[in-house]
C-alpha cells in the first residue's frame, strides 16, 4: 500500500493508519502512527471529497471486469487540462464515469467527461476547467444485469485548466463514439474511432457498415451558435449504400457540436440511440446547408452535384445524381430540365437556377406509365457572399 499525505496547512499533525483484512467483518485496527511536521503546505486546495476511501483501480478490479488502467500513476498530471483514460476490459461492461472537483457542480461536471463503452475497454476523455485536484470514479456492471459497483477512482492534478467555453458539448449521452451499443444497433467498422473529431475545414464524413437494412437518423446540436438562419439538422446529409452508410457534416461555424446518431430496423417503428459523436470545428468558413431532402430520396441514391442547398442566383450550375430505379429525373425551376442518363448511370445536365428566392426541385418518375413524379430533393437561389462557401 502507497499511502501519500498532503497537508492542507503549516503545523503538525498525527496521521494514524488503521487495517483489516479485506473480507473480514470485525471494525479496523489501529496499526501504527506517524508525527508529521509540516512547514510549508505545497498543495492549498484540498482533495476532492472520496467516499471509496481508495485511490487507483480497486483491490478487486479483475473480478468486476477491469483489468489495466491507463495511465496509472498515483497522481496523474494533466498539463494543458485534458486527458484520456483508458479501461482495459476482460468482458463486455456496461459503465459509468462521475469527475468530481471542491469547485465543479454536477450539471457542470457532464461537460468536462466523454465515456466510450466497448466490447474489450472503456473510454474517458476530460477536459478540466478548475486548477487542483480532482476525482475521475468509474463504476461498472455486466451487460447481463446487477448493480453498478466503483471499480476505481483516479486522482488527477490539473495544473493548467482549459477555458470554460471550450468544454465539451451538454447531454452527451453515455454511449459516445462507435462501440458496443453501435453494434448493437447495427453499425460496426467506424471510419472515425475516437468520439471526439477535430475538423480545421469544418467538414467530415463518417461511414459505418451496415449489419441489416435499417433507417438512420441524425440530430447536431450547438448550443452556442450565433445568427445561424437554418435548422442545424441541414448539415448533416445522409447517403445510403450497400451494406454502407455516409454521413456528411458541414458546420455553419468554429465550435463544438455534439452529433447523434439514432437507427431502427425497416420492420421496427421506432429510433434506438446508437452513439453520439463531439466534432470540434475550429474553420473560419460559413459553410452552406445541404440541399432539403424528401422521403422518396431513398437507399441508393447519391447526390453528386451540386452539394448545397442555396445556390448562387441567376447562374448555370451543373446537376448530376444516382437515382436506382429512375425512368425520368426533372429539375424544376424557372423552366424545366430533364436530366440525362450517362452510360455510369448518373444523371446529369446543366440547370438555371434563376433570380434570387427561387426555389429548384428534383422530380423523379419510377415507373414508365405513372402521370406523377416523386418530389426528392430542393434547393433554393440566393445572393452567396464572400464569407459564404459553396465549394
Amino acid at each position: 500500500m502507497t499511502l501519500r499525505v498532503l497537508p492542507p496547512s503549516p503545523g503538525q499533525f498525527e496521521l494514524m493508519v488503521f487495517a483489516k483484512p479485506s473480507e473480514a467483518k470485525e471494525p479496523y485496527k489501529w496499526v501504527c502512527s506517524y508525527q508529521i511536521d509540516c512547514s510549508e503546505p505545497k498543495h492549498p486546495l484540498g482533495l476532492p471529497e472520496n467516499p471509496f476511501h481508495f485511490w487507483g483501480l480497486h483491490p478487486k478490479s479483475k473480478d468486476l471486469g477491469v483489468t489495466i488502467c491507463n495511465p496509472c500513476e498515483d497522481v496523474i498530471v494533466a498539463e494543458n487540462g485534458a486527458l484520456t483514460f483508458t479501461f482495459e476490459t476482460s468482458r463486455p461492461l456496461l459503465a459509468m464515469f462521475q469527475l468530481f472537483h471542491l469547485e465543479l457542480s454536477e450539471p457542470f461536471s457532464k461537460k468536462c467527461l466523454v465515456s466510450q463503452i466497448q466490447d474489450d475497454q472503456l473510454g474517458c476523455h476530460l477536459l478540466l476547467p478548475f486548477w487542483g485536484y480532482y476525482r475521475l470514479s468509474l463504476f461498472v456492471k455486466d451487460q447481463a444485469g446487477g448493480s453498478f459497483q466503483n471499480a476505481g477512482n483516479m486522482f488527477i492534478s490539473c495544473k493548467n485548466p482549459v477555458n470554460h467555453n471550450e468544454l465539451f458539448p451538454p447531454n452527451l449521452g453515455v454511449h459516445c463514439g462507435p462501440g458496443t451499443n453501435t453494434k448493437q444497433n447495427g453499425l460496426t467498422n467506424p471510419s472515425h474511432v475516437c468520439p471526439i473529431i477535430r475538423t480545421t475545414t469544418g467538414k467530415c464524413n463518417i461511414t459505418f457498415h451496415t449489419l441489416w437494412d435499417m433507417d438512420i437518423f441524425t440530430s447536431l446540436e450547438n448550443t452556442r451558435l450565433n445568427n445561424n438562419l437554418h435548422s442545424l439538422d441541414r448539415y448533416c446529409f445522409i447517403t445510403y449504400l450497400e451494406h454502407k452508410i455516409s454521413l456528411t457534416v458541414h458546420l455553419p461555424e468554429s465550435g463544438h457540436y455534439k452529433l447523434s446518431i439514432f437507427t431502427k430496423r425497416k420492420e421496427n417503428e421506432d429510433f434506438s440511440h446508437a452513439c453520439d459523436y463531439v466534432i470540434q470545428c475550429v474553420s473560419t468558413n460559413r459553410l452552406l446547408p445541404f440541399p432539403k431532402v424528401y422521403n422518396a430520396w431513398g437507399h441508393g441514391c447519391i447526390l453528386l452535384q451540386p452539394r448545397y442547398g442555396f445556390l448562387p442566383a441567376e447562374s448555370w450550375e451543373n446537376f448530376r445524381v444516382k437515382v436506382p430505379g429512375a425512368c425520368k429525373v426533372l429539375v424544376i425551376g424557372p423552366i424545366k430540365t430533364e436530366l440525362q442518363l450517362t452510360k455510369n448511370k448518373i444523371w446529369e445536365g446543366k440547370v438555371f437556377t434563376g433570380t434570387p428566392g427561387t426555389i429548384l426541385k428534383i422530380a423523379v418518375k419510377f415507373t414508365p406509365n405513372s402521370t406523377t413524379m416523386d418530389i426528392v430533393m430542393s434547393f433554393k437561389a440566393q445572393i452567396i457572399y464572400e464569407n459564404e462557401s459553396s465549394g
